[in-house]
């Protein structure tokens, strides 16, 4: 019997669709669709005070979004997903 994978929905906010955007190393990433959606909410509240001084100084506003992601075991992406990726 082959091994046994579990599959791992989780949710990440996200900045101008981007994951990892510009210079972050690090991301937010959390297991409860629910305590996700708080904390993307609370984030775009900080984005749009900051949208202020943004808009007066000509620069991009940022969009904040909640994406959910299945998390692949490495083994497993070796094993089958491997070649058909890029």
């Amino acid at each position: 019997m082959g091994k046994r994978y579990k599959f791992r929905k989780v949710y990440f906010i996200c900045e101008d669709n981007n994951v990892f955007g510009g210079t972050r190393e690090s991301v937010e990433c959390y297991r409860r669709e629910d305590y996700c959606q708080r904390k993307t909410m609370h984030r775009r509240k900080l984005a749009f005070e900051d949208a202020k001084i943004m808009w007066a100084t000509g620069l991009p506003m940022k969009h904040i979004t909640m994406h959910s992601f299945y998390l692949v075991h490495e083994t497993l992406y070796d094993e089958i997903l491997k070649d058909h990726t890029k």
